[in-house]
């Protein structure tokens, strides 16, 4: 299979549990993205200013903030920012 590349195309995952991050940004650096990631809202939203990211991927339930509201904020501090909803709750 040949991977498609998507040079400078930025993903910033903000997901508090290790595996399942890691297992995202492998599966999206195979496609060719390059790929940030963060634990938590906060680190999150620090790293916006730093990476630029074309696509955010947040787990809704999470520490702190949850992904709904950290991703309005990201949203508010970038408009072209596209956002994806993850969850590994099954009530979510």
């Amino acid at each position: 299979m040949q991977s498609t590349h998507h040079e400078g195309d930025v993903v910033l995952i903000v997901e508090d549990d290790a595996a399942q991050c890691a297992e995202i940004a492998d599966f999206l650096r195979d496609k060719g993205y390059e790929v940030r990631t963060a634990t938590d809202a906060y680190e999150a939203l620090a790293a916006l200013a730093d990476t630029q990211p074309k696509v955010l991927v947040a787990d809704i339930n999470m520490p702190n903030w949850d992904g709904i509201r950290m991703a309005e904020v990201a949203s508010n501090l970038d408009h072209n920012l596209s956002v994806i909803f993850i969850s590994g709750d099954e009530r979510a």
